[in-house]
């Protein structure tokens, strides 16, 4: 379980979190939507204590996280996260980019960790450029690639970053479903832009000036959320009219 216990952040006199407060259960799928500056980054580097806290506690399975003799390496060990921005090797093949961590870091054998990274990067659609290096890689390919790669470490607890926008919808449902297949006790946090990757979450968390605007499923928001209501009407809307458009 991931709790926050009333968290706040400020950068210099900007608060960006306001009194945090919530309970994720292991396992989750939590996605995390509102404008930007509302603090969904913030809040998912609070987790991995590349932010912490101006104020209030954070706690991971029972454990504070935020006491000033926290074990940050230990934390992070169990926590994955994709960013927006590629973090990949230039000079690796996407097999070596994949297998490098586990060989070198958790002493996997490389014929295991190559026959595991193999299967995740047919998940994501990426075997066909496993000799290939990421400078001939388009966006939504070094994305596929960083994403797989987060989900050989089989993470405690997986952050991405808006990691999703430079891929397609086809695409977006393959990540998915690898959560699932691949990581179904892992909780995963997703920033994400389209409803279409929102909607099937557990638990969807709407932010608005760093405050918890709604939380619940996403039948539940378009219920009682008002601001998920705009967005998910504004989204569909534009489908709408593209349909309309391409006939």
């Amino acid at each position: 379980m991931i709790e926050f216990r009333d968290v706040h952040k400020s950068f210099g006199n900007l608060e960006v979190l306001k009194g945090i407060n919530l309970n994720i259960e292991k396992g989750q799928v939590v996605t995390l939507i509102g404008p930007s500056g509302s603090g969904k980054s913030t809040i998912l580097r609070c987790i991995n204590l590349l932010e912490k806290p101006t104020k209030g506690q954070v706690f991971i399975d029972g454990t504070d996280i935020t006491v000033p003799k926290a074990d940050i390496q230990a934390v992070r060990k169990n926590i994955g996260m994709v960013f927006q921005h590629f973090n990949l090797f230039p000079h690796m093949t996407v097999m070596e980019n994949m297998t490098y961590a586990p060989v070198k870091v958790n002493k996997i054998p490389k014929d295991k960790a190559a026959e595991n990274a193999l299967e995740l990067l047919k998940l994501v659609g990426l075997v066909e450029k496993a000799d290939a290096y990421p400078g001939k890689l388009s966006g939504g390919q070094k994305q596929r690639l960083c994403i797989a790669r987060a989900l050989l470490k089989k993470p405690k607890i997986l952050i991405l970053d808006d990691s999703t926008s430079a891929v397609d919808t086809r695409t977006d449902t393959l990540i998915r479903r690898a959560f699932a297949e691949e990581i179904p006790d892992t909780t995963k946090f997703i920033i994400a832009q389209r409803i279409s990757s929102v909607q099937d979450a557990d638990r969807i968390l709407v932010l608005d000036d760093g405050r918890v605007a709604a939380f619940g499923t996403h039948d539940e928001l378009l219920a009682s959320s008002e601001i998920y209501r705009d967005v998910y009407d504004s989204q569909m809307k534009g489908a709408d009219d593209d349909a309309r458009r391409t006939c």
